[in-house]
């Protein structure tokens, strides 16, 4: 367990740093308050895991398997018990709804209970991005270096190394990864950035909306829809983005390397590029049809709907148009998040390849009904997948279902209708928060998710971490007979 304290600390006095920008744009708009609630916390949490990494510098021993899902369990909720802090400082919340929007920022679920944004200091609106932005970069380390080395819910175990052929040590390995992954996505947040200024964004909004988008949050800096503050050009830049947070780093590894070879056996990232532009090009005729169809129509219909198709892939949760995705039925908007984006990305959902892998093995199962003594292999993405995988793709799935029913009953207990509750425990699992009362427009308008009692906003914090951990990663640690055999 001191390995796990010791990484704990490692990604504390990281969040520290990030304090830091917030609190010296406070004092840059005079407000010394709202400075010293960045301030304080961050000099006392770096104190303590300063004291921790010292007292344990000798005594760690290296991370084990189970060491490694209690990190990845861990992380998110010690994280946002310290990042809650300033939030409760600065705003009206109380220190547990802070402490849900800290968690619904760090696993770029992006639901939100601040009503008021545009009355918001800037630095807390920083502050919501940069947790966003933070949560994202450790999403793809976790994933990498942790969870699919371990294959859980079958991620790809095999060939994840985005260092190609190295003579380095192990530990040197994992460093260079780690350098990469941050590399890469801070390049894209910048790229993002100078996009979006380059197009007449204003440049707090630029950066706010970069860190939120590479980070598929979903979290604005504004009230009311995007296309009041974000021009046509900028629209595009965030479709760009959007998929680029989406589509499996090590895909983009490939992209930088040249990998030939790899890059034509790959095809997830593909595939979610493929489902984006598909879904996109539906809500692009509903559009042309709901504003007549006329051909002056049609470019303002094909954007919106790439948005909006994009944004339901990556699980980000943008819109332009406060009815962007009121054109869609329920079920329509449901599948869409739940299936996701790429493995190895920021995205949420099951994830394309698992869907994939699915559809083969249900053909499989059809043809060994009509040739049972036939041999036939599950392949899908390029790949053979075992038997192994495949029941744990299995175990995903069904885990899935147990986590959202368990969240939405919950919800139903808290006071919320089927529909909204089914909405908000898929929308929180899938973390693509936004998708929460962005449906049909109904008789009565659903809840707001402030009116949720506390018990109400624990149940979908606890839904946004088992889906960004890859919910098997709870499921191994409740497992009982390894806890009786300890």
């Amino acid at each position: 367990m001191s390995a796990v304290i010791r990484h704990l600390a490692f990604l504390l006095i990281g969040l520290c740093v990030l304090m830091v920008f917030p609190a010296f744009m406070a004092l840059a708009d005079g407000e010394h308050s709202a400075a010293a609630a960045f301030f304080t916390p961050a000099l006392l949490t770096a104190g303590l895991a300063g004291g921790i990494l010292v007292a344990l510098r000798d005594l760690t021993p290296p991370l084990s398997r189970v060491g490694s899902l209690f990190l990845v369990i861990l992380t998110w909720p010690c994280l946002a018990l310290v990042a809650a802090l300033p939030l409760a400082g600065i705003s009206a919340l109380t220190y547990p709804s802070s402490l849900f929007e800290s968690l619904s920022a760090l696993t770029t679920t992006g639901m939100s209970l601040i009503a008021d944004l545009d009355a918001q200091p800037s630095a807390l609106l920083f502050w919501r991005a940069l947790l966003q932005w933070y949560g994202g970069a450790l999403t793809l380390v976790m994933m990498v270096l942790l969870l699919a080395p371990m294959a859980v819910g079958g991620l790809p175990h095999r060939r994840i190394s985005l260092v190609g052929r190295s003579r380095a040590r192990f530990g040197g390995r994992i460093f260079q990864q780690v350098r990469i992954i941050l590399t890469a996505y801070g390049s894209m947040t910048l790229a993002c950035i100078v996009w979006l200024i380059a197009s007449g964004v204003n440049p707090a909004d630029a950066v706010f909306l970069a860190l939120s988008t590479l980070s598929t949050g979903g979290m604005t800096p504004r009230d009311g829809p995007l296309e009041d503050y974000i021009p046509i050009a900028g629209q595009f830049g965030l479709i760009l983005f959007m998929i680029v947070g989406a589509t499996s780093i090590l895909w983009q590894g490939m992209i930088l390397r040249r990998d030939t070879y790899q890059l034509r056996r790959h095809r997830e990232s593909y595939a979610v590029i493929a489902a984006a532009i598909a879904v996109g090009l539906v809500l692009a005729e509903l559009y042309h049809l709901a504003a007549g169809r006329g051909l002056a129509n049609f470019p303002a219909a094909l954007l919106e709907g790439l948005f909006a198709g994009a944004s339901l892939i990556s699980t980000t949760g943008f819109h332009v148009r406060e009815e962007s995705f009121s054109v869609l039925p329920l079920a329509v908007l449901f599948l869409c998040a739940l299936v996701g984006g790429g493995a190895m990305s920021t995205a949420g959902g099951l994830k394309m390849f698992r869907i994939g892998v699915l559809l083969r093995q249900a053909e499989r199962e059809l043809s060994k009904s009509l040739f049972p003594h036939g041999v036939k292999t599950t392949r899908a993405g390029g790949h053979v997948w075992i038997d192994n995988d495949v029941r744990g793709i299995y175990a995903m799935v069904l885990a899935s279902v147990l986590v959202l029913a368990f969240t939405a009953t919950g919800l139903a207990l808290a006071g919320l209708p089927f529909a909204p509750a089914t909405a908000a425990a898929l929308a929180a699992f899938s973390n693509i928060g936004p998708l929460y009362g962005a449906g049909p427009v109904a008789a009565d308008p659903w809840p707001a998710l402030s009116s949720l009692p506390a018990h109400g906003l624990w149940f979908l914090g606890f839904a946004m971490v088992a889906g960004r951990i890859e919910v098997l990663a709870l499921f191994g640690i409740l497992n009982i007979a390894y806890w009786r055999n300890r």
